[in-house]
């Protein structure tokens, strides 16, 4: 098991479903973005946080443009190779861990 040095900093997108009586998904969900701030630069704090309003977005934007989601199906099921270039900032992606750097452009 890999572990991270994150300085006691964890961001969290938290995906509420609706649940039916039936214990039934219904399709909905609500997003909250969790943080625990140990000791995180200011900046650097808006920055993360200003990530986790952006992946929150694209599920929305998932909803409405099926071109989006469909290129993201296909690239969520495209095997790892280190052949296939990734679109920035996508840096490389693990199984269900995608690392990101937005400093490659």
């Amino acid at each position: 098991m890999k572990t991270y040095d994150n300085k006691g900093n964890h961001f969290f997108i938290e995906v509420i479903p609706s649940i039916d009586d039936k214990g039934y998904w219904d399709g909905r969900f609500e997003l909250a973005i969790q943080v625990r701030k140990s000791n995180i630069e200011e900046e650097s704090y808006w920055e993360l946080e200003k990530l986790c309003q952006m992946a929150c977005a694209s599920l929305s934007l998932m909803q409405q443009d099926a071109r989006v989601r469909d290129t993201i199906e296909t690239f969520l099921n495209t095997p790892e190779n280190d052949d296939i270039k990734l679109p920035s900032p996508v840096d490389k992606v693990t199984g269900n861990v995608i690392k990101v750097n937005f400093e490659k452009g």
